[in-house]
């Protein structure tokens, strides 16, 4: 196939992805009852706010669904979901306008922005790979697409804070609407900071004009956050003793956020005979997609399996960040940095399988590998491509029915191996491609004096 023709193909594909993407996500956006849950958890919470009640009081918000009908329209275990809302001040800023709207209205434009966010990044993104190799590129980005319907179904706020994080790395890469860039990540850290946190702390390593307009960006998140808490302790003065109540809720045994017990069959979550309403109807293997949903299926203590998981990860970015430290920046350095710290990013801490489209950012060192032949090149796409597979919405849920949901509790620790990469594929493959990204990025220091990564 000629290039005209590889690229005339790849963009079918990405096209072909993002009417999957338009069709299937607005779809479940509009279907009763809990098309648009966690934007109705956003939308009623900053509503209850700007009402003068405490969004951080389950109490306060489930007496807000009462006073208003809404509680109506969900089954009680949605409601009580609905209630307990552990997003930080920082968000409310953004949502309110949205609760000054009709739920019709707001739902609509949300769904609509939210769309036209990630088809404008998955855009910039297969732009930077296609250079390389337009057929990755496509199949990558337009795969994404195709199985991201979740997002647009429930309304997350992954689906703003991983595209301005995206479109604001693009900005600074390409230097090219830098103050766009400064603006997109200040709102993305302040919806959703542990998504970009990382990616913002290679700018700031990185130097030159990126340090500075990472320094602009925690300035500006610094007075986003000053006014939300001020603006929440009028209303709630206790907000972060009961946030952090509402924390524990979600992340206790059994709850929706519990790395450990989601998908084994003593969970309320997991299991269809317990679960209440059909809650378990959402659940699929890797839905929490960090480091911990691996370690927990060997010994399942938060006091074990989350210091394990920090200090973990903390060796590897400790590493990427001397390799940042150590070398100029290029543009190709760039995207191959964020491609070794975007696995560790969601491995960290606390992330869903929403959050894994961050995957955008390594696209464009897979095609550039890809581009150079190889056994590296292979790897690369070998395990993006796996990565973006099983991640996607649609794989899993066919996954989940595949592997159905084994009981692992008494296992010895050999037998859980293979519990853990069939129901724990998302945090398996982040690890793989976090570990061979970042060889490639210590070993492209070498790169700089003449010898190439394939080489290295």
């Amino acid at each position: 196939m000629t290039i005209t023709g590889r690229r005339w193909a790849s963009v079918a594909l990405l096209a072909m992805g993002a009417a999957i993407l338009v069709w299937m996500g607005g779809a479940l956006s509009q279907a009763k009852p809990l098309g648009g849950l966690d934007f109705r958890a956003l939308y009623e919470g900053a509503a209850v706010l700007i009402h003068h009640h405490d969004p951080f009081n389950p109490a306060d918000v489930r007496a807000y669904y009462d006073m208003t009908g809404d509680a109506r329209l969900y089954p009680e275990w949605a409601l009580y979901t609905l209630s307990l809302l552990n997003y930080l001040p920082t968000i409310y800023p953004f949502t309110a306008p949205f609760a000054l709207l009709p739920w019709q209205l707001a739902q609509g434009l949300w769904t609509g922005l939210t769309t036209l966010s990630l088809l404008r990044v998955s855009i910039v993104m297969w732009r930077q790979a296609e250079k390389h190799a337009p057929l990755v590129a496509g199949c990558l980005i337009g795969f994404l697409l195709s199985n991201s319907e979740v997002i647009l179904g429930g309304g997350n706020a992954a689906g703003f804070a991983v595209s301005l994080c995206v479109l604001s790395a693009w900005c600074w890469i390409e230097e090219r609407w830098e103050w766009l860039g400064v603006g997109c990540l200040a709102v993305s850290l302040a919806m959703k900071p542990h998504d970009g946190e990382l990616v913002w702390l290679y700018f700031l390593l990185s130097g030159g004009t990126r340090r500075r307009r990472a320094t602009q960006t925690l300035a500006l998140d610094v007075l986003v956050g000053i006014g939300s808490i001020l603006w929440i302790w009028q209303i709630a003065p206790h907000w972060f003793s009961e946030m952090r109540q509402v924390m524990a809720i979600y992340s206790a045994h059994g709850g929706a956020n519990d790395p450990g017990i989601i998908g084994s069959p003593t969970s309320l979550f997991g299991n269809p005979a317990k679960a209440e309403g059909g809650v378990a109807s959402a659940i699929y293997p890797g839905m929490v997609c960090n480091l911990q949903s691996i370690v927990a299926v060997f010994w399942d203590e938060p006091s074990f399996y989350n210091p394990f998981a920090y200090l973990f990860c903390a060796v590897f970015i400790a590493v990427w960040a001397r390799a940042t430290l150590s070398r100029s920046f290029t543009k190709e350095n760039a995207y191959l940095a964020l491609a070794a710290i975007v696995p560790f990013t969601l491995l960290v801490t606390y992330h869903r399988t929403t959050d894994v489209k961050l995957l955008l950012l390594m696209v464009p060192a897979c095609a550039a590998l890809w581009s150079r032949g190889g056994p590296i090149g292979r790897w690369a796409l070998g395990m993006t491509g796996l990565a973006i597979f099983v991640s996607g919405d649609i794989s899993l849920i066919l996954l989940g029915h595949l592997v159905g949901n084994p009981d692992w509790t008494h296992a010895g620790w050999l037998q859980k191996i293979p519990y853990v990469l069939m129901y724990r594929p998302v945090p398996v493959l982040l690890l793989a491609n976090g570990l061979l990204y970042l060889w490639l990025y210590v070993k492209s220091q070498r790169g700089a004096a003449g010898t190439s990564p394939n080489e290295a």
